[in-house]
């Protein structure tokens, strides 16, 4: 099996401050990193094409830590029984986030990934999200 060369598991546990958090424990679960994962696929794709390092804003969430940062409700982040990272954001410094949308509407019409959305909080810090096509 292939595993990321770029990426940690760790990377995509909760980023949430709760040492209880199921976010954190999952990591002894998780069961898709590796990359068959189309998640994983294109992270590590686009950190081999773009020679940047991607930083991962966002992988699994809890509950709690979902609300907090304003999550949708049925959240692809949120932690499930179903041991599967399907969702992540990230930024890449000194890249054009207009650059990589292209190269992700690729890996849409390819069926790799379902969507994907650039969020911008302000003129200076933005982010990527991308989501499975699978729950």
């Amino acid at each position: 099996m292939n595993y990321p060369q770029n990426f940690k598991i760790e990377e995509f546990l909760c980023k949430c401050e709760d040492k209880k958090c199921k976010g954190k424990e999952f990591l002894k679960y998780i069961d898709n990193f590796n990359l068959e994962n189309p998640i994983l696929f294109t992270l590590q794709y686009l950190r081999f094409f773009l020679e940047y390092a991607l930083i991962i804003t966002s992988g699994l969430r809890c509950e709690e830590h979902n609300k907090k940062v304003g999550g949708k409700v049925d959240s692809f982040h949120l932690v499930s029984y179903e041991k599967k990272i399907i969702a992540a954001d990230f930024r890449i410094r000194s890249v054009d986030n207009c650059f990589v949308g292209k190269m992700l509407r690729t890996f849409e019409k390819m069926e790799i990934i379902k969507y994907h959305y650039v969020i911008k909080k302000d003129d200076r810090y933005s982010f990527i999200h991308i989501q499975s096509k699978e729950r």
